[in-house]
Formats: structure tokens, C-alpha cells, sequence
């Protein structure tokens, strides 16, 4: 069995998943945000081969960031995001991750489809 990539020391993407997969049940919407030179690809909690498309992210140089996702509210969705404790003192993964609030929005809102920001193996 494949225990996925080793992104970090002691952590695999195997790892980044089941956390993905804890965050998701508080969340409406959840992602590992993955993060390229000059891009952002995004692995979504209702990616069905959501291992498999971490592990080619991280195997073509993405480095796995943190999650972000919508939490609800009385006023509606929240955005938020958390860095994985690797990047957990480390500012600009912070902004990185801040900044992708209105992407996230927008795929919920269905302004934009998710595969625009990562291939979905759906």
C-alpha cells in the first residue's frame, strides 16, 4: 500500500489528507492549498482520488501550504485558513494562504469550477 510522498520530516501526504479529511467535517468547504513558483493548485476535500492528486501535485514540485476552506455562519460562509504546522511561524505562507479567500469563495458560490485550479481525477 502506498503511504504517499514524504513531504515533510516524519509527515506524508497520506498525513495531509486525514487531516484534510478531520477539517472537513467542520467545514462546508475544505482544501489543501499547494503551492508552485507561480500558481496555486488547490486538492479538495470532495476530490475522490484526493491521494493520488496530492502526491502528483508534490511529485511536480508543489509544496503542500496548509488548508483552507468555509466554515458557516449566522451570516453565511466564513472563509479561513490554517498552515500545516511546518509552515505554522512562517509569515508569507500566512499571506499566501489569506490571500486565496476569494478563490475559495468563489468555488462555493459556483462562480468558478475547482478543476480550473487542479486537475480533478474524478
Amino acid at each position: 500500500m502506498d503511504d504517499g510522498n514524504v513531504v515533510a520530516r516524519n509527515r506524508s501526504t497520506r498525513d495531509l489528507i486525514e487531516e484534510l479529511d478531520a477539517e472537513s467535517e467542520r467545514s462546508i468547504l475544505a482544501a489543501i492549498a499547494v503551492g508552485f513558483a507561480t500558481r496555486t493548485s488547490f486538492v479538495f476535500e470532495a476530490d475522490v482520488n484526493r491521494l493520488l492528486l496530492l502526491n502528483a501535485l508534490v511529485r511536480n514540485q508543489g509544496m503542500p501550504l496548509g488548508i483552507v476552506g468555509l466554515h458557516h455562519t449566522a451570516e453565511g460562509a466564513r472563509f479561513y485558513c490554517r498552515p500545516f504546522r511546518e509552515f505554522a511561524g512562517v509569515t508569507w505562507v500566512h499571506h499566501h494562504l489569506t490571500g486565496l479567500g476569494e478563490v475559495v469563495m468563489a468555488v462555493y458560490q459556483r462562480k468558478l469550477h475547482p478543476a480550473l485550479f487542479s486537475p480533478r481525477n474524478n
